[in-house]
C-alpha cells in the first residue's frame, strides 16, 4: 500500500511540474505545438538541459558527446568531483561532468587522452549511454526486430534494451536508424522515457 501511495505522490509531482511553464525557461524556439514541448520544458526547469543566452533551446540541433555527458550527469544527480586524464577537453566544467559520466561508466573516451566532446551522438551511442546509466537489463522480447539492426552490432543489445523499454523507439518503417544523430530535442524526450515513463 505505501509503495501505491508513494508512486502515486511521484506521478502527481510530476504532473504539477509538467504544468508549470511558468517555471521553465520559456524559449523562443519552442512553441507549444512542438512535439517534445512538455519535455523541453519540464527539463529546462530542472536545470538539467539549459539553452543557449539568446533565449533559445535549439531543439533541432544535434547532440555532442560532452552535451551527452552534461546532461546525463545532471540528470543522474552525480556529484562533480576532480578532472578528467582527457587532453582535448577545453572547458573545465565539460571535463567535470565527464570525469563524472566516465565514473558512473556510462561514458568513456576513445584513448586514456582523447574523448573527442564535440562529436555527434548517434541513436546507437545513445542507446549505450542510457542503457548503462540506468543500469538495464538485456531485451527480454525475442521478437523485438529492426530490419538496420544485426545482431552483430557494436550496440545490438543496448538498442534492443531501450527499445524494449520504449525509451528510444524505432520508426514506421520498421527501421531504427542506428547511424542517425540525437537532436537536443529528442534527447529532452529520451529522458522523460527514462525516468518517467508513465508521465
Amino acid at each position: 500500500m505505501k509503495k501505491i501511495i508513494v508512486l502515486f505522490t511521484t506521478l502527481l509531482l510530476l504532473v504539477l511540474s509538467f504544468g508549470e511553464e511558468s517555471k521553465a525557461s520559456s524559449f523562443h524556439d519552442v512553441d507549444k505545438e512542438y512535439q517534445f514541448y512538455r519535455d523541453v520544458q519540464f527539463w529546462a526547469s530542472k536545470g538539467v538541459i539549459k539553452g543557449y543566452s539568446d533565449n533559445t533551446f535549439r531543439p533541432l540541433n544535434t547532440v555532442s558527446r560532452g552535451e551527452a555527458a552534461i546532461i546525463l550527469s545532471r540528470a543522474l544527480e552525480l556529484p562533480l568531483k576532480g578532472r578528467s586524464q582527457f587532453k582535448d577537453i577545453a572547458s573545465p566544467e565539460t571535463d567535470r561532468y565527464v570525469e563524472a559520466g566516465r565514473k558512473a561508466g556510462f561514458i568513456s573516451g576513445y584513448t586514456p587522452e582523447l574523448f573527442r566532446p564535440n562529436e555527434k551522438v548517434t541513436r546507437a551511442q545513445m542507446a549505450i549511454y542510457l542503457y548503462k546509466a540506468l543500469k538495464l537489463n538485456p531485451a527480454a522480447h525475442k521478437d523485438l526486430k529492426f530490419l538496420d539492426v544485426g545482431s552483430r552490432m557494436t550496440a545490438y543489445k543496448e538498442i534492443r534494451a531501450v527499445a524494449s523499454r520504449k525509451i528510444i523507439v524505432g520508426f514506421p518503417d520498421g527501421t531504427f536508424k542506428p547511424n542517425g544523430e540525437v537532436t537536443r530535442g529528442e534527447f529532452a524526450a529520451f529522458l522523460t522515457n527514462s525516468f518517467y515513463p508513465y508521465v
